[in-house]
């Protein structure tokens, strides 16, 4: 089962999922998905906005770190809505989309450490916010914060645009599929791994929303990491719900400052 093959946002239930694109550096642009947490800010995450470096230093040769001190100061994002074609409601074939700009804000304790074959050999606070210059509305409602944490045997939904060797993205294709939670790391850490499944190549991307179905409809609890590394995980957002409820409340302080 290909990315492809996932089952295709139709009607708009994950509208939230957005497109963000980033230049961290000349000739380097980091392409994934991101989810609205407000109308006017986005999280994805931390090393879909900020680069890579080099450590140095003895016993430190091919790894790499990310953080907060090479990051994109602003990002692209794109919404997406689907439109049914006149007499044809099953077949979304009409795509409104709309580009927005924002300035980006890593979390304050982003750290991700890889070794010299681009393995994660930790990962802290992978997340990052993007401040958008005018909200999002027509259509959109924003991801709620799950109540609770995903647990182990869980089934999460991912929902992205995919990888594409072309395009790296698939232009306003916005998919889902379900992915079952087989860890979550305790002892400080912020990661849960999610089961490795045999024939399916299902990948949202980093960035992307997981979401927990809950009584009031399906509630972020993470944040993908499935384009770094060779381990499927994702961020687990609830333990950094006050970070982002805090960088919503700013954005919405500015935004009555505003004239």
């Amino acid at each position: 089962m290909a990315f492809a093959d996932g089952l295709q946002d139709a009607e708009n239930q994950y509208a939230f999922t957005v497109m963000v694109k980033a230049s961290v550096k000349a000739g380097e642009t980091l392409k994934c998905s991101g989810v609205l947490v407000s109308p006017r800010l986005v999280l994805t995450a931390g090393h879909c906005v900020c680069a890579r470096r080099k450590f140095t230093g003895e016993g430190r040769d091919g790894e790499s770190i990310i953080d907060g001190a090479a990051c994109a100061e602003s990002a692209e994002v794109v919404t997406v809505l689907y439109h049914p074609r006149e007499g044809e409601p099953a077949s979304p074939t009409r795509i409104q989309s709309r580009t927005r700009h924002g300035k980006v804000r890593p979390h304050p304790d982003l750290k991700v450490l890889l070794d010299a074959q681009s393995r994660v050999m930790s990962s802290g606070a992978d997340l990052a916010v993007v401040s958008l210059e005018e909200q999002v509305d027509g259509g959109f409602s924003p991801a709620r914060l799950a109540d609770t944490e995903a647990k182990a045997g869980e089934s999460v939904v991912l929902v992205g645009y995919g990888l594409d060797p072309t395009t790296d993205l698939i232009q306003g294709v916005r998919r889902s599929g379900r992915m079952k939670v087989a860890e979550v790391v305790a002892a400080g850490s912020d990661v849960a791994l999610l089961e490795a499944q045999a024939g399916l190549a299902f990948t949202s991307g980093s960035g992307a929303p997981c979401l927990l179905q809950e009584r009031e409809g399906p509630a972020l609890v993470g944040v993908s990491s499935m384009g770094l590394g060779d381990r499927p995980a994702f961020t687990r957002v609830y333990l950094h719900r006050e970070w982002v409820r805090s960088e919503v409340q700013r954005v919405a302080a500015e935004g009555a400052r505003s004239p």
